[in-house]
This record gives structure tokens, sequence and C-alpha cells, in this order.
């Protein structure tokens, strides 16, 4: 019998890919965050201070919490939001790798296993895509969407992101003049690949304004930028307070992670309510 070919689902192929990719993310994520200060032994490289672990580690986190998201609810819809973000941040991954080669234990699986994933992933996700489009079912007119005021703002938040991310990946020197803690070109390239994947999450409020292809994503956004301020607070005494930068990392990661909750909330809202009203599907909000 034919399946419905608009049913939204993820192949299995893109399942056992993003499972493999989420079970790395669960152990590489708690590793670093908890334990910064043993890259030397367990990680692909030795990352130092132990600040730089931590994002890391809170990157990795996020990524673990958004793509189990991913394979609980096995939706299309989810699947391009992850893939405009991680898919910039997968190719400075593998930039970094390449010109900073020596700065690696290439004699550990860790690093192998590292440079394999981001060999192959910035081409996977792509194929990624085009094998689930086909399944993508079509916009609904009465669909709940963030209106286009929102996505205008979304984009200048993320312009603002990707020049920051540039200076971090193709100017380390500069970024580490101003950078509140300690960088080296390898770590400033890594952290601007983190910084690329957040510019890339606002600026995909250009092609998809659904809210539901954001939802629990925005949730998890929030935790991720209160885990690095939490890590900031726990290694303060790598930051240098005399740095402007200092003050805006903690104050502006602060209001980001606020901004997500309260996001989040208020659009939940929204969303539970029109359902209670026994609405079938919600209705756009803003236009």
């Amino acid at each position: 019998m034919k399946t419905n070919q608009k049913n939204d689902r993820l192949i299995p192929l893109t399942r056992i890919a993003f499972g493999f990719l989420a079970l790395l993310s669960i152990i590489s994520g708690p590793l670093l965050y908890l334990y910064p200060d043993g890259t030397a032994r367990y990680w692909a490289w030795e990352i130092q201070p132990e600040m730089s672990a931590v994002w890391l580690g809170a990157g990795y986190t996020f990524a673990a919490m958004a793509l189990l998201t991913l394979l609980f609810l096995g939706r299309f819809q989810k699947l391009l939001v992850i893939l405009l973000s991680a898919w910039p941040f997968a190719c400075v991954m593998l930039f970094a790798t390449l010109i900073h080669i020596d700065r690696f234990f290439v004699d550990r699986i860790t690093f192998w296993g590292w440079f394999i994933i981001y060999l192959i992933v910035p081409f996977a996700f792509p194929a990624a895509w085009l094998l689930n489009k086909k399944y993508a079912s079509p916009h609904q007119g009465d669909e709940l969407q963030f209106p286009k005021n929102s996505a205008y703002l979304a984009v200048l938040i993320g312009l603002g992101f990707f020049l920051l991310a540039v200076v971090l990946i193709f100017n380390p020197a500069l970024a580490a003049s101003f950078w509140p803690w300690n960088l080296t070109p390898l770590m400033s390239r890594v952290i601007g690949g983190w910084i690329l994947a957040w510019a890339a999450a606002p600026l995909s409020l250009v092609f998809e304004r659904r809210y539901l292809a954001y939802r629990e994503f925005i949730l998890e956004g929030g935790l991720w930028f209160l885990l690095i301020v939490i890590g900031g607070w726990r290694y303060s005494e790598q930051f240098d307070f005399s740095r402007p930068s200092t003050y805006v990392f903690f104050g502006g990661l602060s209001l980001f992670a606020l901004s997500m909750f309260y996001l989040y909330f208020s659009w939940e809202r929204r969303y539970r309510k029109l359902h209670a009203e026994g609405e079938a599907k919600p209705s756009i909000i803003g236009s």
C-alpha cells in the first residue's frame, strides 16, 4: 500500500544518523561542561582555559536537547531549522580542524571521531534535507506564525551575530584583543562557529515563520544561554573585568536567556489558548 508522501515524517536513514549525533552530543556536552579541566585526557585537543571548554560543553548540551526533540517528534518541519543552523557551524568546524591540525591529538580515536564527523556532516546535512523534503507537508494558511516584524528584528540580530562570527573565524588576533577571556586561534574559530549557528537560527525566520517549527528550540536555546552564563560565573576568575566585553557577555547572554524564556511562554500561551477554544488549527497572529 502506498504511504502518504506528505506526512512530514523523517525517513529512517535520517533518524539513524541524527540518533548517532544525539548520542555523541549527550556524552560530549556534559563531559566538557562539568569536567573542562580534563580535556588533555579525553578530548581531541587540549582546551585552555576551562571557560572555552565550558562554552563548547554548553553548545553540545543544547545540541543533545535539540536532536532528541527532533528524533522524538520526527518532523521535517523541525529538521529544517536544525539544518539551517548546524550546517554553517559544521563547515567552520572542518575548516578550523584542517588549518589547526597541529593542535590536535592525531594519534587518538577521539580526534578521528571528531574529524570524520565534521568531514561528513557538511555534505550529509544538505543530503538529509533533499531526501526528506519530498515528505514535507505543505504550509497551511491558518497555522500560528511569527509576524513579519519579528522576522525583521530576528534578521538584524542574526546579522549582528554573523559579523561577530566573521571576526572570530577570520581574524582571531582581533577577536582575542576584545574577547572577555583568553582565546587561542583554534578556539576563536570554534566559538565563531557556534556564534554562526546563533546567526543562522534567527535568519531562518526569513524562510520559516511557523511557531511549531521553533517551539521546543526556543526554550532549549534559553537553557543554552543560561548554561553559558552559569559556567561564566563558575570560572569568573578567567575573565578580564577591565574589558567591556566581559559585561556585555554576562549582561547580553542573561538578557538573551530571559528573552528566550519570555518568548517561549508568551507564545505557548497563545498556542494553548487557541487549542483550548476548540480550534482545529491555530490562526495566524501577525502578518
